[in-house]
This record gives C-alpha cells, structure tokens and sequence, in this order.
C-alpha cells in the first residue's frame, strides 16, 4: 500500500512539473509574442508620427508660400515679427498635437486589446512625443526658412548704389521724389524682426519704424512741399518731409540718410511740426541695422504730423565753475571764453553756436556784393546762449575769436579781379614773405555789429575791442549784457555804419544760398534720353565720377566755364521747354518740369525729349530747343485759402511773374511766385533722315482759253438779256410786263441786268395766275421785236409753250 501510494505521489509530482513546464513555456512564447507586437506597434507608431510630423509641415510650407504670394500680388508693404509668428506657429503646432487624429485613435484601441493598461500610455504617449518633436523641428526649419530677411545684395559699386540714391522732386506734392533705375513693379524686402519699413513705388527707403510696441507704425507720405518751411537758417536737408496719417501717436523712426562732407561745426538733427507752420528740434541718435546699407538716424516723433532729418548748426553746452576759468568752443579751438570766479548767483551753463564763415563766402561777398570791395575778412557768427536767471552778471566775461586780415586770406586769392572759380582757388598761392607782409596795409580796423534780443543788428562802439599782438588776428572783447548773436568784419579802412550794415546784409544774403552746378546731359546710348542735374559746386568731382562713367552714363557738359548759380537750401528750380523740341508726354501736359536741389544729394530728373516738327530747323544739323530755368526770390509764404478756389500746380502766368499754389490743409496753402530767370540752357537733338521726295513727270493739262471760258461759264438770263436790249428796248420790255412808271422811275436807277430783274420780279410777284415765266417772257420779247433774244429765256425748246389768257 504504501509503495503504490509512493508510485502516485511520483506520478502527480511529475504531472505538475510536466504542468509547471508547459506554462512556463506559455508565458515565455506569449512574454515573446507580446515583446515582439509591442515592438512591431511601437514602429508602426513612430513611422505614423513621422509621416504625420512631415504631412504638418509640409502644410504649413504651403500655407506660408499662399501667403507670400498673396502679399506679392497684392503689393502691399511686407510687415514680419518673428517673434510673434514663431509662437503663433508653436501654439498652432502645439494644439494640433494634442488632438489625435483617427488614426491615432484606432491604434490606441488596438493596443489597449492587446497590451496590458500600464504599457499602453507609455508607448503612445513616447510615439506622439516623438511625432511632436519632429513636427515641431520641421515646422520651425520651415519658418526659419520663411523668415530670414531677403536684404538686396550690393552687386555695384558704390557709385552705382548713390545712383540709385538720387533725389529727384515732385515737387508736385506728389513729387518729391527720386529718381530710380528699377523695374516697373518694385517688391520691397522682408523686414528684420521688430521692424516695419515704408517704401516708395520707385524703390526708395522712406523710413523705418521700430515696433517696441504692437501696432506703432503708420502709413507715411511724402510732403517736400514744405521742406522750405521746415528748414530754419543755415540747415541743410538729409532726408524729405515725411507726413503721418496717424500723428497723434508716438513712433519710434529711423530714417536713413547719406553725407556728402563732414563738418565739426555741424551735427544731425530732427525737425518736427503738428500743423506744417511751427517747427521745433528733434533729438536724433545714429543707428545701424543688420541688413540695411544706409545709415539711420532714430527720432522719436513727439506727436509730429510732419518730421524731416537736417544738418544742422551743432549747440555746444558748456558747463563754467564757481571758480571760473577758460571754455573753448568744441567747434572752433579759436573761439574760448574767460570767465572770472563768481560770476553768477547761480550755476552757469553756456550754450554756444558757432556758425562759420568761410573764405568763399567773404570773397564772393567781396566781389558780388553791392557796394562790397572794402570788405577784408570777417570772424564766424558766435551765438552765446546764457540762461535769463543768470542776469544780471556780477563781473563781466571775455570773448575771445579770429576775425583775419588781408594777407590771412591771401592764399584763396588769384591774380584778376572778381570772384574765381572754383578749380582757380584749390591753387594755393605760396605764403607770403616777411618783406611782403611789412609792404601790406595795416589800416584794416575791425568793426564790432551785435544782434540785441528782440532781433535786431546795430553797430556796437562802447565795448572796446582788443587785437593780441602774439597772436595776429586775434580779437579780444568784454561781455556783461545778453546778446543774441556776434560778429566782427574787417574792412580796408574806416567806413560809416551804414556801410557796415550793408556789408552784413549782403554777406547773410549769400550766406543762405549756395553755389550750385546745374546741366543737362543726354544718355550717350540714346540722345533722346537725357537728365537735369543740380548740385552744389564742390560735388563736382562726384558727378563726374557716377554719372559720366558706366553702362548708363550721360555725356559731361561741365567745364571750367560753367557758371556758378545761388540758391536757397531745399528750392525747387522750374524749367519751361521752348522751341522745336517738347517733352514726350501727353497732349494735355504743360511743357514744365523742376527739380529740388539739396545740398546732400545730386538731384536728378529724367526726361524724354521728341520733336515737334521733323522738317523745323532745316538750316541747322539738330533740332534746338530752350530750357528757361526760373526761381522764386523769396521763400514760399502760407495764405487761407479761399472757399471754392483751387490750387495750380504748374506755373501760372499772372501779369509779370508766374504763380504756384500747393495745398496743404482744407484752409492754408503755400504760394510762390517765380519772379527770376536763373539761366537759359539750350538742348538739342539729332535730326532724323528724311527719305529723299522723288518728283514724278507732271501730266499736261490743257486750259481753256478766254472765250470758251467764258463761253462754258453759266449765264444768268437777266445778265444776256441786258447786254442785247438797249434802253428803250429795256423800257419797252418793262411796260409789256405790267410795270407802271412809278416803279420803273425807281428801277432806272439801277444796273441794267439788276433792272431787269428787278423787272421780272415784280412782275412774277404781281401775276395772280400760274404763268409758265420763260414762255412769257419769250412772247414779251416778241412784241418789243426781238424773237431773236428768246433762246436767253427759254431752256432748249425754241417753240414757246401755250400762255393762260389773262382774266
């Protein structure tokens, strides 16, 4: 019994090794078999993921290139913050993760059938991850692709990039413009991240805006009409006249600008104005941005309608000591102050402009002034601005400045008498000798003039003026009084103060314009195709330089000859086209065109001539015509305007002058009056061949002669009949038809064919039957005796058709 209990518990211990085994193989194939689906699934899902990271952003690539097509089409101004489009994107991206899509969804049944709960929001939660990464990673190549700034490279040199810089006006308001070699349709290039920036149709940068804030920039226009306006003494414009349509928000602006030269006696400025009359100074601080060739200066606009960039005259701010001592101009080294201790209650800050007067400007006074030649030299015009509260001054400072004499100024001199140009003055003349200084004049005294507060100039002769023996042209003079402005002049000898003030008058007067160049050139490719250029006479070399050399070089009509002319800052020239050659523009378009000069640009208009008689000038080998440039002598003044009246934008003839007005508001507008012919400049054109007129062999035509012209002519019946009738016969004709003697009294006074048919009228008005006329004037010729007169009266029949009886 108890072996064959032993045999059955072996038997059952068997039983349930063999049992223990085949489970544990189970669990091992299914521990396997789950191993591997998990694997296959995990594969399925990633490459799902992947393909749905690609599929993503793949659309959002297509969505982006709609977009820019869009905005190219459309031509609107480009506006990219990439900022704000990164996290858009982001966000967009992160929202399409989240949601699973259907196919997602059916594998996470799937997985939940067969996979335990733990493995299930493990793996897909690892898959979705993973398709998110990517799809973020795609997604942000594709908008680092998108928003890298497309800048324009410069392929030219730099003359060609100032070419393309070039102002030109319009100065219809719409003019103001510049003149650019690009295509018709300009596209501008994407903005820098946190930049909006403005353009115009022709490609040229008005400005940028800095968006430190969202929506803070506004649509911008150009309004150089009131450059003029904006403009105060001695500026010089760097950029136009930008015109907000929404001013009553601060923007932060960079506007870009180019220098021609550089002066220690200038800075660059803003100035602003809210209605276009009063203008105030801007500060303005240099920038440069990544991507943008041109030079910034950023302002910021105060709630300014109209903002433009100048070059202004620089305002030193020095700061003086309780204990006094010695400042020096940071413009001019020889213009210094000595102040002594204490001289102010309170702290003193002295704010000085220094506005230079060159040796050109003396010398052209000298020579082209009015009643001038005894002119020698002047100082600059020194503006200290010491604040009110300081005044009255406990002592008295001194100025310190050069006004030089004669033989200072000798080197810019030449040989002739008059004002040289300006290839004659580089020729520096050799220093003078200690023997050729004794022989120089020394009767050159030194006249004090003093601009009072209120504005006016007067000729000071109770401050004493000290000249330092050490230092030869220097001028030493004591202040204590506020003074707005001073000047010193040198004249060769003494001279009333009316002379001194006519001096100063003259040299303002020239001060506030500048020398300029102005010529037309033609394309030398095609002569029909030719510019007005305008700058200052110093840019002479650079006209040269980009504009005569090149694939569009114009031909270069500057010489040493050229005559200089004198403008104000920022005028705009107008020239009329006479002669046999016209402007190629529309029928209706008047025959003018202008241009505005500035003295850092080289302006430019181009123009198309044509000819308006191919067979005029036959004498001459081109066709000629006459540009009459005019300017107007005073600036342009600001007038109301009336309720109902229009402006003219071109040129008006009003009784001597010619008128312009430009609008500015519903109230206000600018006129000018063109009131003197600056120059007159000829312009010609190549003549086109004319094909030689081949003369044909005329045809003979016989004429007839006298008589049987005279014969074919046709013959009025009352003109035949009295060259045959005689008088009597003529009265005996008339009482046959009726006609008593009264009336026949009165006919016999006229011509014969008029009395005859005079005759035959009264008769034809007095017959009350319908009478055939011809058949009874036929038989009243018969019974004067004279049948043979009927063929005047009747057509072709010389049978007499039947007459009514009378009644």
């Amino acid at each position: 019994m108890e072996e064959n209990n032993l045999e059955i518990e072996n038997e059952e211990s068997q039983k349930a090794k063999q049992l223990e085994n085949v489970q544990s193989v189970e669990e091992k194939g299914q521990n396997q078999l789950s191993d591997q689906l998990v694997q296959e699934l995990q594969e399925q899902a990633l490459q799902d993921g992947m393909e749905s990271a690609y599929a993503s952003a793949r659309q959002s690539r297509i969505e982006k290139e709609e977009d820019e097509e869009s905005e190219d089409e459309s031509g609107s101004e480009v506006s990219y913050s990439g900022a704000s489009s990164s996290e858009s994107d982001s966000e967009s991206s992160q929202r399409d993760a989240k949601s699973p899509s259907s196919e997602e969804q059916l594998l996470k049944n799937t997985l939940s059938e067969a996979l335990p709960h733990h493995v299930i929001p493990t793996l897909v939660g690892a898959a979705l991850d993973d398709g998110l990464i990517s799809a973020q990673r795609s997604a942000a190549e594709s908008r680092a692709e998108s928003a890298r700034p497309t800048f324009v490279e410069n392929k030219d040199s730099a003359a060609s990039s100032r070419r393309n810089s070039i102002s030109s006006d319009s100065s219809n308001a719409s003019d103001a413009s510049t003149v650019i070699s690009v295509d018709e349709t300009f596209t501008p290039p994407k903005d820098p991240a946190g930049y909006k920036s403005s353009w115009t149709t022709t490609g040229q940068l008005k400005c940028v805006f800095e968006l430190n804030l969202p929506n803070r920039f506004s649509e911008v226009e150009i309004a150089d009409d009131l450059l003029e306006q904006a403009l105060s003494n001695h500026d010089e414009s760097l950029s136009p006249v930008l015109s907000f349509q929404k001013p009553e928000t601060d923007y932060s602006l960079l506007i870009p600008f180019e220098l021609l030269y550089r002066s220690n006696t200038r800075h660059i400025r803003a100035r602003g104005s809210r209605d276009g009359i009063n203008w105030i100074d801007l500060p303005a601080d240099g920038r440069f941005i990544d991507g943008f060739e041109e030079n910034f200066a950023k302002i910021a606009t105060r709630r300014c309608k109209y903002v433009t960039l100048v070059y202004g005259i620089l305002r030193d701010k020095l700061e003086v000591s309780s204990h006094g001592g010695m400042v020096k101009s940071k413009a001019d080294s020889r213009i210094y102050f000595q102040f002594p201790s204490k001289i102010s209650r309170h702290r003193l800050t002295i704010g000085m402009r220094v506005i230079p007067v060159s040796a050109d400007l003396i010398h052209r006074t000298k020579y082209e002034g009015n009643l001038c030649r005894m002119l020698v030299g002047t100082s600059s015009i020194i503006c200290p601005e010491i604040p009110k509260y300081n005044f009255p001054l406990r002592k008295s400072y001194v100025l310190n400045c050069n006004c030089p004499f004669s033989d200072q100024l000798a080197k810019y001199q030449s040989g002739g008498s008059g004002f040289h140009s300006q290839a004659t003055r580089r020729q520096s003349l050799a220093p003078a000798t200690a023997q050729n200084v004794l022989d120089l004049k020394l009767d050159e005294p030194v006249r004090l003039l003093i601009q009072e507060m209120d504005g006016s100039w007067s000729v000071n002769h109770e401050i004493r003026l000290r000249e330092s023996k050490r230092q030869r042209g220097l001028v030493s003079l004591e202040l204590q009084k506020p003074v707005r402005a001073i000047l010193l002049i040198r004249t060769d000898g003494r001279h009333p103060d009316s002379t001194i003030m006519n001096i100063k008058d003259e040299l303002t007067a020239f001060q506030r314009q500048k020398p300029i160049k102005m010529t037309i050139s033609r394309r030398k490719e095609d002569p029909a195709e030719q510019s007005i250029f305008v700058f200052h006479e110093n840019e002479e070399d650079l006209f040269v330089k980009d504009f005569t050399v090149g694939d569009e070089a114009f031909e270069n009509t500057i010489d040493e000859e050229s005559p200089s002319f004198m403008v104000r800052e920022g005028q705009i020239i107008w020239l009329n086209l006479k002669g046999n050659i016209k402007l190629k523009r529309p029928k209706d378009a008047e025959e003018w065109i202008n241009v505005r000069y500035k003295r850092h640009k080289i302006s430019q208009k181009r123009m198309t001539l044509s000819y308006r008689n191919q067979y005029g000038n036959h004498t001459s080998s081109a066709y000629r015509g006459t540009f009459t440039a005019m300017i107007s002598s005073r600036k342009s003044g600001i007038e109301k305007l009336a309720s109902g009246a229009d402006c003219v934008s071109i040129p008006t003839q009003v009784e001597k002058s010619f008128v312009i007005s430009r609008k500015i508001d519903e109230e206000r507008c600018l006129l000018e009056k063109l009131d003197q012919i600056l120059v007159e400049i000829p312009v010609t054109l190549p003549k086109v061949p004319i094909p030689k007129i081949v003369l044909r062999r005329p045809k003979l035509i016989r004429r007839l002669s006298v008589v049987e012209a005279e014969e074919r002519k046709p013959s009025d019946p009352a003109t035949n009949l009295a060259k045959h009738l005689s008088e009597y016969e003529t009265k005996r004709f008339g009482e046959t038809l009726g006609l008593q003697r009264g009336g026949m009294g009165i006919m016999s006074k006229l011509e014969k064919p008029e009395r005859i048919r005079s005759m035959i009228c009264s008769w034809r008005r007095a017959e009350p039957i319908m009478t055939d006329t011809r058949s009874h004037l036929a038989s009243r010729l018969e019974e004067i005796h004279r049948p043979d007169l009927k063929r005047f009266v009747l057509k072709n029949s010389p049978v007499l058709p039947p007459v009514a009886p009378s009644s």
